[in-house]
Protein backbone atom coordinates (compact mmCIF):
# COMPACT_ATOMS: atom_id res chain seq x y z
CA UNK A 1 0.00 0.00 0.00
CA UNK A 2 3.22 2.35 -1.10
CA UNK A 3 1.15 6.03 -2.23
CA UNK A 4 1.71 6.23 -5.68
CA UNK A 5 1.21 9.81 -6.98
CA UNK A 6 2.44 11.98 -9.41
CA UNK A 7 5.82 12.79 -7.75
CA UNK A 8 6.53 8.72 -7.21
CA UNK A 9 5.82 7.57 -10.92
CA UNK A 10 7.49 10.79 -12.23
CA UNK A 11 10.97 10.21 -10.12
CA UNK A 12 10.67 6.07 -10.31
CA UNK A 13 10.30 6.39 -14.20
CA UNK A 14 13.51 8.42 -14.47
CA UNK A 15 15.03 6.22 -12.38
CA UNK A 16 14.35 2.92 -14.18
CA UNK A 17 15.71 4.79 -17.44
CA UNK A 18 18.77 5.36 -15.42
CA UNK A 19 18.80 1.71 -14.62
CA UNK A 20 18.38 0.25 -17.82
CA UNK A 21 21.29 3.06 -19.58
CA UNK A 22 18.76 4.86 -22.10
CA UNK A 23 19.65 8.34 -22.87
CA UNK A 24 21.86 10.35 -21.14
CA UNK A 25 22.39 10.28 -17.30
CA UNK A 26 20.47 13.38 -15.95
CA UNK A 27 21.26 16.18 -13.80
CA UNK A 28 17.91 17.93 -12.70
CA UNK A 29 14.89 15.83 -11.64
CA UNK A 30 12.07 18.10 -11.99
CA UNK A 31 10.86 21.42 -10.13
CA UNK A 32 9.88 22.18 -6.39
CA UNK A 33 6.90 24.09 -5.14
CA UNK A 34 10.10 26.88 -4.49
CA UNK A 35 10.11 26.84 -8.42
CA UNK A 36 13.86 25.63 -8.21
CA UNK A 37 14.93 22.85 -10.14
CA UNK A 38 15.60 19.20 -7.70
CA UNK A 39 19.08 17.45 -8.57
CA UNK A 40 18.77 14.10 -9.92
CA UNK A 41 20.06 12.37 -6.22
CA UNK A 42 17.05 10.67 -5.66
CA UNK A 43 16.81 9.37 -9.03
CA UNK A 44 20.18 7.69 -8.98
CA UNK A 45 18.95 6.39 -4.85
CA UNK A 46 16.22 4.79 -6.69
CA UNK A 47 18.06 3.35 -9.91
CA UNK A 48 20.28 1.07 -7.29
CA UNK A 49 17.55 -1.09 -6.17
CA UNK A 50 16.09 -1.29 -9.18
CA UNK A 51 18.80 -2.11 -10.74
CA UNK A 52 18.89 -5.07 -8.51
CA UNK A 53 15.81 -6.41 -9.17
CA UNK A 54 15.09 -6.09 -12.37
CA UNK A 55 13.46 -3.12 -13.18
CA UNK A 56 10.51 -3.94 -10.56
CA UNK A 57 8.88 -1.01 -8.93
CA UNK A 58 8.88 -2.81 -5.83
CA UNK A 59 12.39 -2.91 -5.73
CA UNK A 60 12.54 1.16 -5.41
CA UNK A 61 10.31 0.31 -2.49
CA UNK A 62 12.30 -1.89 -0.45
CA UNK A 63 15.63 0.15 -1.35
CA UNK A 64 14.19 3.48 0.40
CA UNK A 65 12.62 0.70 3.28
CA UNK A 66 16.36 0.00 3.38
CA UNK A 67 17.90 3.55 3.84
CA UNK A 68 14.83 3.87 6.17
CA UNK A 69 16.27 1.15 8.84
CA UNK A 70 19.75 2.37 8.34
CA UNK A 71 18.45 5.28 9.76
CA UNK A 72 16.63 3.35 12.86
CA UNK A 73 20.04 1.49 13.14
CA UNK A 74 22.06 4.82 13.33
CA UNK A 75 20.12 6.48 15.81
CA UNK A 76 20.49 3.69 17.94
CA UNK A 77 23.89 3.51 17.69
CA UNK A 78 23.99 7.36 18.80
CA UNK A 79 21.83 7.25 20.94
CA UNK A 80 24.10 4.75 22.36
CA UNK A 81 27.15 6.94 22.84
CA UNK A 82 25.59 9.89 23.70
CA UNK A 83 23.80 8.49 26.21
CA UNK A 84 27.37 7.06 27.67
CA UNK A 85 28.13 3.56 29.68
CA UNK A 86 25.59 3.45 32.23
CA UNK A 87 22.43 4.62 30.16
CA UNK A 88 23.55 4.40 26.47
CA UNK A 89 21.46 1.05 25.57
CA UNK A 90 18.17 2.29 26.98
CA UNK A 91 18.68 5.66 25.23
CA UNK A 92 19.59 3.74 22.24
CA UNK A 93 16.61 1.46 22.25
CA UNK A 94 14.40 4.28 22.95
CA UNK A 95 15.26 6.77 20.04
CA UNK A 96 15.19 4.05 17.56
CA UNK A 97 12.06 3.09 18.51
CA UNK A 98 10.63 6.67 17.89
CA UNK A 99 12.24 6.69 14.48
CA UNK A 100 11.13 3.11 13.58
CA UNK A 101 7.12 4.06 14.66
CA UNK A 102 6.31 7.67 14.00
CA UNK A 103 3.72 7.90 11.89
CA UNK A 104 4.76 10.97 10.13
CA UNK A 105 8.58 8.66 9.50
CA UNK A 106 6.61 6.09 7.86
CA UNK A 107 4.67 8.16 5.20
CA UNK A 108 6.89 10.64 4.26
CA UNK A 109 10.41 8.63 4.60
CA UNK A 110 9.23 5.31 4.14
CA UNK A 111 7.06 5.73 0.94
CA UNK A 112 8.33 4.90 -2.74
CA UNK A 113 9.86 8.78 -3.09
CA UNK A 114 11.29 10.32 -0.31
CA UNK A 115 11.30 14.05 -0.15
CA UNK A 116 14.80 14.46 1.42
CA UNK A 117 16.56 11.35 3.20
CA UNK A 118 16.51 11.18 7.22
CA UNK A 119 19.37 8.99 6.51
CA UNK A 120 21.87 11.97 5.91
CA UNK A 121 20.10 13.95 8.82
CA UNK A 122 21.31 11.23 11.12
CA UNK A 123 24.35 11.01 9.55
CA UNK A 124 25.16 14.23 10.03
CA UNK A 125 24.44 14.77 13.55
CA UNK A 126 26.54 11.36 14.33
CA UNK A 127 29.32 13.38 12.78
CA UNK A 128 29.21 16.25 14.91
CA UNK A 129 29.11 14.28 17.54
CA UNK A 130 32.29 12.19 16.57
CA UNK A 131 34.40 15.41 15.87
CA UNK A 132 33.54 17.08 18.89
CA UNK A 133 33.69 13.66 20.91
CA UNK A 134 36.42 13.75 23.51
CA UNK A 135 39.14 11.46 22.71
CA UNK A 136 39.51 8.21 24.66
CA UNK A 137 41.14 4.75 24.33
CA UNK A 138 37.94 3.26 22.97
CA UNK A 139 38.06 5.71 19.98
CA UNK A 140 39.41 5.39 16.28
CA UNK A 141 42.76 6.96 15.17
CA UNK A 142 42.61 9.92 13.68
CA UNK A 143 38.20 9.70 13.90
CA UNK A 144 37.74 13.03 15.19
CA UNK A 145 39.69 14.54 11.42
CA UNK A 146 37.57 11.23 9.61
CA UNK A 147 34.08 12.73 10.79
CA UNK A 148 35.30 16.69 10.38
CA UNK A 149 35.89 15.53 6.71
CA UNK A 150 32.68 13.75 5.86
CA UNK A 151 30.80 16.38 7.68
CA UNK A 152 30.41 18.76 4.77
CA UNK A 153 30.64 15.65 2.06
CA UNK A 154 27.11 14.33 3.91
CA UNK A 155 25.68 17.66 3.98
CA UNK A 156 26.02 18.37 0.48
CA UNK A 157 24.21 15.07 -0.49
CA UNK A 158 21.60 16.08 1.68
CA UNK A 159 21.18 19.27 -0.48
CA UNK A 160 21.44 17.44 -2.98
CA UNK A 161 18.85 15.14 -1.76
CA UNK A 162 16.68 18.42 -1.71
CA UNK A 163 17.29 22.03 -1.97
CA UNK A 164 14.91 22.42 1.14
CA UNK A 165 17.26 21.34 3.09
CA UNK A 166 18.70 24.19 3.74
CA UNK A 167 16.34 24.76 6.52
CA UNK A 168 19.43 22.56 8.33
CA UNK A 169 21.85 24.91 7.81
CA UNK A 170 21.59 26.65 11.45
CA UNK A 171 21.83 23.31 13.20
CA UNK A 172 25.10 22.71 10.81
CA UNK A 173 26.55 25.75 11.73
CA UNK A 174 25.78 25.69 15.25
CA UNK A 175 27.79 22.58 15.42
CA UNK A 176 31.16 24.36 14.04
CA UNK A 177 30.39 27.66 15.92
CA UNK A 178 29.76 25.97 19.25
CA UNK A 179 32.97 24.82 19.83
CA UNK A 180 35.20 26.01 17.01
CA UNK A 181 38.34 25.10 18.67
CA UNK A 182 37.55 21.75 19.06
CA UNK A 183 36.79 20.86 15.48
CA UNK A 184 39.91 19.79 12.79
CA UNK A 185 39.71 22.02 10.46
CA UNK A 186 42.46 20.96 8.04
CA UNK A 187 39.98 17.97 7.56
CA UNK A 188 37.22 19.90 7.25
CA UNK A 189 38.50 22.71 4.84
CA UNK A 190 39.25 19.60 3.21
CA UNK A 191 35.84 17.71 3.04
CA UNK A 192 34.42 21.06 2.21
CA UNK A 193 36.15 21.28 -0.96
CA UNK A 194 35.12 17.74 -1.98
CA UNK A 195 31.36 18.77 -0.95
CA UNK A 196 31.66 21.96 -3.52
CA UNK A 197 33.01 19.31 -6.42
CA UNK A 198 30.03 17.67 -5.70
CA UNK A 199 27.62 20.31 -5.54
CA UNK A 200 29.32 21.74 -8.77
CA UNK A 201 26.86 19.50 -11.27
CA UNK A 202 24.01 20.15 -9.64
CA UNK A 203 25.20 24.17 -9.53
CA UNK A 204 26.01 24.64 -13.41
CA UNK A 205 22.32 22.19 -14.66
CA UNK A 206 20.55 25.12 -12.56
CA UNK A 207 22.62 27.91 -13.92
CA UNK A 208 21.39 26.33 -17.38
CA UNK A 209 17.92 26.72 -16.21
CA UNK A 210 18.38 30.32 -14.96
CA UNK A 211 16.06 32.71 -16.57
CA UNK A 212 17.65 34.82 -19.14
CA UNK A 213 19.75 38.06 -18.44
CA UNK A 214 17.05 40.11 -20.19
CA UNK A 215 13.98 37.90 -17.76
CA UNK A 216 12.83 41.16 -15.79
CA UNK A 217 13.04 40.85 -11.58
CA UNK A 218 9.42 40.56 -11.82
CA UNK A 219 9.07 37.43 -13.62
CA UNK A 220 11.55 36.00 -11.93
CA UNK A 221 10.00 36.88 -9.35
CA UNK A 222 6.87 34.59 -10.28
CA UNK A 223 8.94 32.03 -11.15
CA UNK A 224 10.50 31.45 -8.07
CA UNK A 225 8.45 31.20 -4.58
CA UNK A 226 11.33 31.58 -1.86
CA UNK A 227 10.42 30.94 1.91
CA UNK A 228 10.13 33.70 3.86
CA UNK A 229 11.10 34.27 7.58
CA UNK A 230 8.32 35.39 9.61
CA UNK A 231 9.15 35.93 12.91
CA UNK A 232 5.80 36.57 14.15
CA UNK A 233 4.87 32.67 13.27
CA UNK A 234 7.15 31.56 15.93
CA UNK A 235 4.20 32.50 18.37
CA UNK A 236 1.96 31.49 16.26
CA UNK A 237 -0.05 29.03 18.21
CA UNK A 238 -1.18 27.10 14.65
CA UNK A 239 2.73 26.79 14.03
CA UNK A 240 2.98 25.22 17.52
CA UNK A 241 0.40 22.98 17.24
CA UNK A 242 2.12 21.55 13.77
CA UNK A 243 5.09 21.12 15.20
CA UNK A 244 3.27 19.61 18.36
CA UNK A 245 1.98 17.02 15.73
CA UNK A 246 4.68 16.12 14.47
CA UNK A 247 6.68 15.26 16.68
CA UNK A 248 4.35 13.45 18.62
CA UNK A 249 3.11 11.54 15.71
CA UNK A 250 -0.39 12.96 16.22
CA UNK A 251 -2.51 14.38 13.03
CA UNK A 252 -2.05 11.52 11.19
CA UNK A 253 -5.63 11.19 9.81
CA UNK A 254 -5.27 14.50 7.98
CA UNK A 255 -3.37 12.55 5.49
CA UNK A 256 -6.95 11.28 4.49
CA UNK A 257 -8.98 13.94 5.21
CA UNK A 258 -10.24 12.87 8.42
CA UNK A 259 -11.10 13.77 12.19
CA UNK A 260 -9.68 11.88 14.30
CA UNK A 261 -12.16 11.48 15.94
CA UNK A 262 -13.05 8.75 13.58
CA UNK A 263 -10.90 6.02 15.13
CA UNK A 264 -9.62 4.30 18.40
CA UNK A 265 -6.24 4.96 17.92
CA UNK A 266 -6.01 8.01 16.66
CA UNK A 267 -7.97 9.48 19.52
CA UNK A 268 -5.74 7.56 21.95
CA UNK A 269 -2.48 8.89 19.91
CA UNK A 270 -4.59 12.71 20.38
CA UNK A 271 -5.23 11.75 24.39
CA UNK A 272 -2.79 9.49 25.84
CA UNK A 273 0.45 9.06 23.28
CA UNK A 274 1.18 12.54 22.75
CA UNK A 275 0.69 14.08 26.54
CA UNK A 276 3.01 11.11 27.47
CA UNK A 277 5.84 12.34 24.26
CA UNK A 278 5.28 15.64 24.96
CA UNK A 279 6.23 14.90 29.15
CA UNK A 280 9.26 12.98 28.14
CA UNK A 281 10.27 15.61 25.44
CA UNK A 282 9.86 18.14 27.96
CA UNK A 283 11.94 16.29 30.38
CA UNK A 284 14.78 15.95 27.83
CA UNK A 285 15.09 19.55 26.87
CA UNK A 286 15.51 20.01 30.82
CA UNK A 287 18.15 17.59 31.14
CA UNK A 288 20.17 18.62 28.52
CA UNK A 289 19.97 22.30 29.98
CA UNK A 290 21.18 21.08 33.23
CA UNK A 291 24.01 19.24 32.02
CA UNK A 292 25.23 22.32 29.93
CA UNK A 293 25.08 24.00 33.66
CA UNK A 294 27.33 21.60 35.13
CA UNK A 295 29.88 22.83 33.23
CA UNK A 296 32.46 19.76 34.90
CA UNK A 297 30.76 17.02 33.62
CA UNK A 298 31.09 14.15 30.77
CA UNK A 299 27.90 14.81 29.55
CA UNK A 300 28.51 18.85 28.93
CA UNK A 301 29.79 18.91 25.73
CA UNK A 302 26.90 16.45 24.22
CA UNK A 303 24.23 18.42 25.70
CA UNK A 304 25.35 21.92 23.78
CA UNK A 305 25.70 20.08 20.95
CA UNK A 306 21.76 18.58 21.07
CA UNK A 307 20.42 21.87 22.10
CA UNK A 308 22.93 23.76 19.41
CA UNK A 309 21.75 21.60 16.67
CA UNK A 310 17.61 22.25 17.45
CA UNK A 311 18.21 25.74 15.79
CA UNK A 312 17.47 23.76 12.76
CA UNK A 313 13.99 23.44 13.75
CA UNK A 314 13.68 26.84 15.42
CA UNK A 315 14.31 28.31 11.78
CA UNK A 316 11.60 25.69 10.15
CA UNK A 317 9.25 27.20 12.74
CA UNK A 318 9.73 31.03 11.47
CA UNK A 319 9.15 29.53 7.90
CA UNK A 320 6.28 31.20 5.76
CA UNK A 321 4.19 29.35 4.60
CA UNK A 322 4.90 26.17 6.80
CA UNK A 323 2.26 23.86 6.08
CA UNK A 324 3.59 23.40 2.46
CA UNK A 325 7.23 22.39 3.59
CA UNK A 326 5.83 19.56 6.31
CA UNK A 327 6.99 16.61 4.34
CA UNK A 328 10.61 18.26 4.98
CA UNK A 329 10.05 18.67 9.10
CA UNK A 330 10.84 14.76 8.59
CA UNK A 331 14.69 15.43 8.56
CA UNK A 332 14.65 17.47 11.77
CA UNK A 333 13.00 14.15 14.00
CA UNK A 334 16.31 12.69 15.04
CA UNK A 335 16.33 14.91 17.11
CA UNK A 336 13.37 14.79 19.26
CA UNK A 337 14.12 10.83 19.15
CA UNK A 338 17.22 11.57 21.31
CA UNK A 339 15.30 14.66 23.29
CA UNK A 340 12.14 11.79 24.19
CA UNK A 341 14.89 8.70 24.78
CA UNK A 342 16.99 11.19 27.14
CA UNK A 343 13.85 12.16 28.81
CA UNK A 344 12.65 8.77 29.51
CA UNK A 345 15.97 7.46 30.75
CA UNK A 346 16.22 10.42 32.93
CA UNK A 347 12.83 9.27 34.78
CA UNK A 348 13.33 6.19 34.93
CA UNK A 349 17.06 6.88 36.87
CA UNK A 350 15.05 8.79 39.62
CA UNK A 351 14.74 5.92 42.04
CA UNK A 352 17.39 5.27 44.35
CA UNK A 353 18.20 1.69 44.51
CA UNK A 354 19.54 -0.64 41.80
CA UNK A 355 16.79 -2.65 41.78
CA UNK A 356 14.11 -0.10 41.45
CA UNK A 357 16.00 1.70 38.85
CA UNK A 358 16.16 -2.01 36.77
CA UNK A 359 12.20 -1.98 37.57
CA UNK A 360 11.86 1.57 36.55
CA UNK A 361 13.70 1.01 33.17
CA UNK A 362 11.61 -2.31 32.30
CA UNK A 363 8.33 0.53 32.99
CA UNK A 364 9.45 2.84 30.79
CA UNK A 365 10.65 0.21 27.77
CA UNK A 366 6.26 -1.02 28.26
CA UNK A 367 5.27 2.74 28.09
CA UNK A 368 7.69 3.47 24.73
CA UNK A 369 6.15 0.20 23.24
CA UNK A 370 2.73 1.32 23.97
CA UNK A 371 3.42 4.50 22.57
CA UNK A 372 4.91 2.83 19.24
CA UNK A 373 1.62 0.51 18.73
CA UNK A 374 -0.49 3.32 19.21
CA UNK A 375 1.30 4.77 16.60
CA UNK A 376 1.20 1.78 14.58
CA UNK A 377 -2.29 1.40 14.94
CA UNK A 378 -3.12 4.94 13.99
CA UNK A 379 -1.00 4.54 10.49
CA UNK A 380 -2.65 1.37 10.15
CA UNK A 381 -5.78 2.69 9.96
CA UNK A 382 -4.59 5.66 7.55
CA UNK A 383 -3.52 2.59 4.92
CA UNK A 384 -6.95 0.63 5.09
CA UNK A 385 -8.85 4.02 4.29
CA UNK A 386 -6.25 4.02 1.14
CA UNK A 387 -6.41 0.57 0.61
CA UNK A 388 -10.29 0.61 0.29
CA UNK A 389 -10.14 3.12 -2.43
CA UNK A 390 -11.21 5.77 -0.24
CA UNK A 391 -8.14 8.32 -0.30
CA UNK A 392 -4.97 8.09 -3.03
CA UNK A 393 -3.82 5.67 -5.32
CA UNK A 394 -1.59 3.13 -4.58
CA UNK A 395 1.27 1.09 -6.13
CA UNK A 396 -0.84 -1.50 -6.15
CA UNK A 397 -4.03 0.45 -7.88
CA UNK A 398 -1.90 0.76 -10.55
CA UNK A 399 -0.46 -2.40 -11.35
CA UNK A 400 -3.80 -4.12 -11.48
CA UNK A 401 -5.24 -0.76 -13.51
CA UNK A 402 -2.41 -1.58 -15.91
CA UNK A 403 -2.72 -5.12 -15.95
CA UNK A 404 -6.68 -4.85 -16.29
CA UNK A 405 -5.82 -2.68 -19.07
CA UNK A 406 -3.47 -4.97 -21.44
CA UNK A 407 -6.68 -7.77 -21.09
CA UNK A 408 -8.75 -5.83 -22.41
CA UNK A 409 -6.84 -4.19 -25.24
CA UNK A 410 -5.87 -7.83 -26.19
CA UNK A 411 -9.59 -8.84 -26.27
CA UNK A 412 -9.85 -5.99 -28.24
CA UNK A 413 -7.47 -6.80 -30.21
CA UNK A 414 -6.44 -2.94 -30.12
CA UNK A 415 -3.26 -1.00 -29.89
CA UNK A 416 -4.67 1.65 -27.87
CA UNK A 417 -6.34 2.12 -24.35
CA UNK A 418 -7.74 5.28 -22.59
CA UNK A 419 -7.85 5.03 -18.67
CA UNK A 420 -9.28 7.62 -16.67
CA UNK A 421 -6.96 8.47 -13.62
CA UNK A 422 -8.42 10.70 -10.70
CA UNK A 423 -5.88 13.27 -8.78
CA UNK A 424 -2.89 12.95 -11.34
CA UNK A 425 -1.15 16.32 -10.71
CA UNK A 426 0.64 17.39 -14.56
CA UNK A 427 3.04 19.45 -12.68
CA UNK A 428 4.97 22.51 -14.05
CA UNK A 429 5.91 23.20 -17.01
CA UNK A 430 9.24 22.20 -16.77
CA UNK A 431 8.45 18.92 -15.73
CA UNK A 432 6.77 15.82 -18.25
CA UNK A 433 3.58 13.77 -17.54
CA UNK A 434 3.02 10.61 -15.48
CA UNK A 435 5.11 8.35 -16.80
CA UNK A 436 4.57 4.62 -17.54
CA UNK A 437 7.25 3.16 -14.66
CA UNK A 438 6.04 0.07 -14.40
CA UNK A 439 5.83 -0.99 -18.60
CA UNK A 440 8.99 -1.58 -18.79
CA UNK A 441 9.16 1.43 -21.31
CA UNK A 442 10.94 4.68 -22.12
CA UNK A 443 9.41 7.44 -20.01
CA UNK A 444 8.34 9.46 -22.76
CA UNK A 445 5.88 11.76 -22.06
CA UNK A 446 3.96 15.20 -23.31
CA UNK A 447 1.20 17.01 -22.61
CA UNK A 448 -1.61 17.12 -25.32
CA UNK A 449 -4.25 18.58 -23.34
CA UNK A 450 -3.21 19.23 -19.45
CA UNK A 451 -6.42 20.58 -18.38
CA UNK A 452 -8.60 18.66 -15.63
CA UNK A 453 -9.97 15.84 -15.02
CA UNK A 454 -7.03 14.18 -17.31
CA UNK A 455 -6.77 10.96 -18.72
CA UNK A 456 -4.26 8.69 -19.73
CA UNK A 457 -3.65 7.56 -23.08
CA UNK A 458 -1.90 4.02 -23.66
CA UNK A 459 -0.19 3.20 -26.90
CA UNK A 460 0.94 -0.17 -27.38
CA UNK A 461 2.58 0.27 -30.58
CA UNK A 462 4.64 3.52 -28.78
CA UNK A 463 3.97 2.77 -25.35
CA UNK A 464 3.90 5.69 -23.60
CA UNK A 465 1.68 8.30 -21.47
CA UNK A 466 -0.23 10.74 -22.85
CA UNK A 467 -2.01 13.46 -20.69
CA UNK A 468 -5.54 14.13 -22.58
CA UNK A 469 -9.19 15.75 -21.26
CA UNK A 470 -11.62 12.77 -20.98
CA UNK A 471 -13.84 14.30 -23.74
CA UNK A 472 -10.25 14.53 -26.20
Amino acid sequence: LVPYSYDEAHITGMAQGVAAMRGELPLLSGGTTLGIQRSALDVYLLALPLIVSGGRAEGAVWGVGALGILAVALTYALGRHIGGRRRGELVGLLAALYMAANPWLVFYDRKLWAHIQVLFSVMLLWLAWRALAPVTEESPPNGRARAAFWFPIVAALQLLSHVLALVQTLSWLAALLMAPRRWPWRALLLGTAVALLLLLPYGWAMWQHMPSATTSGEQMGDQLSLPRLSWQKLTDPAEWLLARQLVTGGGISSLVGRMETESLWWRLNRTLSSLLLLLLLSLGIVGQLYQCVRRKNAHHLNARLLLAWGLGPLLLLGLQPTKLYLQYWTVLLPLPALFFALGGTMLADLPVRRRQIKWARAGMGLVAVLIALVWIGSYVDVQAIVARGESGVTLRSWQQALATARVQAAADQTQEVRVAVHGVDPGYESEPAVVATLLGSPPFARFVAPSSPPALLFSYDQPSLYFWTIDA
